[in-house]
């Protein structure tokens, strides 16, 4: 008889520091040779994330893309990967599991996922951690219904980027989480680092609330691929006259771009974008990800047109 997998859900907004966080985590477990295993869920089609986690050959990980583990259209493919995990030899059978939630996801029915799945003598749900990006929190808190139930599922919300925001950010930030949840505790971190122990440590917890769907146009933004046909990739410049006028109107932007002959992973941080000289790893689709509100999309995919194609001709 197997012993069950501790399993954390880590959830999030767009944009919060997930990948960074769990590359820490990651980095922890190594020097404390126990086996972690990784799911990863993304909600566009195209998977970014899981090419940015560090890997090593005794490190499983298992993506879902295009949906939210959690709802309705992609729980299949979420069981699926959990019974990878548990059905694994015991030899290579992780001790944990993070399940790195997408950013849309209502995590409130995982315990009663697992128990309609009969996963739940495999896995025992330890903690739910939410993370959020302390600068922004408190004006997109209300913006979508996920948001509110990641906060409501939690018992443990990082506010993460501290070391970027202001005294009174940090402020609002933790009122919004405890609106939604009076007894969270609430930790500080800058990128994404806090003691192993605070992941961890926890008992059981049961949720068992209704899986739902993301397809109703209330619960799914947009999510564009935007790619640079060019040999040699787009203006640097071009580029940042798009990401500049395209930011206030997005969620999230982030992925592999050959921009003057170098490639770059662009990620929009904290309301400013990060460019790091990087080629995509193998298996990863170059171009942007873009989340944003429907109403939205539109506009974003007309600004990329004119502001960086059209430019190039």
């Amino acid at each position: 008889m197997h012993r069950p997998i501790d399993l954390v859900l880590l959830t999030g907004f767009l944009g919060a520091g997930k990948t960074t966080l769990l590359n820490q985590v990651l980095d922890a477990a190594a020097s404390s040779e126990r086996r972690v295993g990784i799911l990863m869920n993304e909600f566009g089609t195209i998977g970014v994330d899981g090419a940015l986690v560090h890997s090593s050959p005794d490190l499983a990980v298992f993506e879902v893309s295009d949906g939210s583990i959690f709802c309705t259209c992609k729980s299949a493919s979420f069981v699926t990967g959990l019974r990878m995990f548990a059905r694994m030899p015991e030899a290579k059978r992780p001790e944990r599991l993070i399940v790195e939630a997408s950013g849309m996801s209502d995590p409130s029915g995982l315990t009663r996922l697992l128990r309609e799945n009969r996963l739940a003598g495999d896995y025992n749900v330890v903690k739910v951690v939410c993370l959020v990006d302390t600068n922004r929190f408190a004006k997109i808190v209300g913006t979508l219904p996920a948001v509110t139930r990641q906060l409501e599922a939690a018992d443990l919300v990082i506010l993460n980027k501290a070391d970027l925001a202001t005294d009174e950010q940090i402020a609002e930030a933790e009122a919004a989480a405890r609106a939604a949840n009076p007894s969270v505790r609430c930790v500080r971190a800058s990128h994404g680092k806090v003691p192993p122990s605070e992941l961890w440590d926890g008992g059981s917890r049961d949720l068992a609330g209704d899986l739902v769907s993301c397809t109703v146009p209330e619960a799914r933004p947009a999510a564009l691929h935007l790619d640079g046909s060019q040999p040699e990739g787009p203006a640097r410049t071009s580029v940042e006259r798009f990401l500049s006028q395209a930011l206030p109107l997005t969620y999230r932007i982030k992925g592999w771009l050959k921009v003057d002959g170098a490639w770059f992973f662009v990620s929009d941080n904290s309301g400013r974008t990060e460019w790091v000289e990087q080629s995509p790893p193998a298996g990863a689709r170059p171009g942007l990800v873009v989340i944003c509100a429907p109403e939205h999309a539109g506009e974003v995919a007309d600004l990329w047109r004119l502001r960086v194609l059209e430019m190039e001709e």
